[in-house]
């Protein structure tokens, strides 16, 4: 079954974010900020940005200010509608492509699709393709203008869905939001919290994955410091 869907978030939303589907996030106005599990990435982003969270990965967005619109892809959708582009959009890191050139065609497309998700293999015709196909093609022309300017190759990286069925990589992703999310909480209680033996484990784990100890990557990334 082909899917997609379009939602908008607002200040103080949280966002989070399965495998099993691509999302395009655009920000419409105030800023975003985005964790990324698999990278052990945090980025922030202003109105007129682009990020991509590809297929398996576990991430999750928070609205600092103002709103985000978020175009949620499935796999055999944009193999569908435009299979050539899809190698471009699992890569490292796309946190930093700004759209502003684009602003009014994007807005036009996103606000099209917003009024008539979230759809159905039954419901998706020529317009609804049209503007998912534009806003990809928006997308990678943006991609290909970073690679000319850095002169760096944007290597794509699939990350295997068996990691992401591990239980200890979910439980240390949720772990992971806890920690930002909920200063107050000691991190002994957040490891025996989400299924680690004790803090001395959980520590070990997180530092392993992360390259920092819990209490420096709270004191880091916290948003509410």
């Amino acid at each position: 079954m082909f899917t997609f869907e379009v939602n908008q978030i607002h200040n103080e939303d949280i966002y989070i974010y399965n495998y099993e589907h691509l999302s395009i996030i655009y920000v419409t106005d105030g800023e975003i900020q985005v964790f990324y599990h698999s990278l052990n990435k945090i980025s922030q982003l202003k109105k007129g940005f682009y990020c991509i969270v590809p297929f398996d990965e576990y991430s999750y967005i928070n609205a600092l200010s103002g709103s985000v619109i978020i175009l949620t892809l499935n796999y055999f959708l944009i193999l569908t509608l435009t299979n050539n582009i899809y190698p471009r959009l699992i890569s490292i890191d796309y946190s930093k492509l700004s759209h502003f050139k684009n602003e009014a065609t994007t807005y036009i497309h996103l606000n099209f699709l917003a009024e008539h998700s979230p759809f159905t293999a039954s419901t998706l015709n020529a317009q609804i393709s049209f503007s998912i196909i534009t806003l990809l093609n928006i997308l990678s022309k943006s991609i290909n203008e970073v690679m000319e300017l850095t002169e760096q190759k944007l290597i794509p990286k699939k990350i295997p869905c068996s990691y992401h069925k591990d239980s200890m990589a979910v439980r240390l992703f949720d772990a992971s939001v806890e920690l930002l999310n909920n200063p107050q909480k000691s991190i002994a209680h957040i490891a025996i919290d989400y299924g680690f033996c004790d803090q001395a484990h959980f520590t070990k784990l997180f530092k392993k994955h992360r390259n920092m100890t819990p209490h420096a990557f709270r004191q880091q990334y916290s948003l509410y410091k």
